[in-house]
């Protein structure tokens, strides 16, 4: 069962979507950072990439760029706000589109886009895709590509994928429902 609360007469034009998109995001990676400042660590869940996930699942490979691009501004302003200029607040967040872009086009192919999650196989195809596949995927790349201080990479690459994980899990449900 799907919501469609706003019809498609309704929406707002493709940047007034994106600018959306952008306060979203902008909001929900402050909301994370703050778990940050407490644990003194990687976030126990992170949301953002849940969000462009969805973003990509839900729109046409057309209209992506300027909601992505809008949603990468956002993480990247709140963790420049949060935790000063640095090239980790431009490289993280550049991860998390590529795991975005992997797990959005993976549940393109898994799931019904006019009813994602009509019934329990597609929340086992989504689990899969979305739950496991993707923050993989993500920790395997950020590891690979960000793991400067030396961390363990078991570590570091569980500590990614479980705060995706809990992200993903926690959020992507309700953003497949709505439209």
């Amino acid at each position: 069962m799907t919501a469609d609360i706003l019809s498609h007469r309704l929406t707002t034009s493709g940047w007034g979507k994106a600018l959306i998109l952008g306060a979203l995001s902008f909001a929900l990676t402050l909301f994370c950072i703050e778990l940050i400042m407490v644990n003194g660590n990687i976030s126990p869940l992170w949301f953002p990439t849940t969000l462009m996930t969805v973003v990509v699942f839900r729109h046409s490979l057309a209209a992506l760029l300027p909601l992505l691009l809008s949603c990468l501004v956002g993480v990247v302003l709140a963790n420049a706000l949060m935790l000063g200029v640095s090239w980790a607040n431009i490289s993280f967040p550049l991860v998390n589109l590529l795991q975005a872009l992997a797990g959005g086009f993976l549940l393109r192919r898994v799931l019904d886009r006019k009813a994602p999650l009509s019934s329990l196989s597609s929340w086992y195809k989504m689990l899969a895709a979305i739950g496991v596949a993707a923050p993989l995927f993500g920790g395997l790349l950020a590891n690979g590509l960000l793991n400067d201080a030396g961390a363990p990479p078991l570590h570091f690459i569980a500590t990614w994928a479980i705060s995706e994980m809990i992200g993903m899990l926690a959020l992507a449900p309700v953003c497949l429902l709505w439209r």
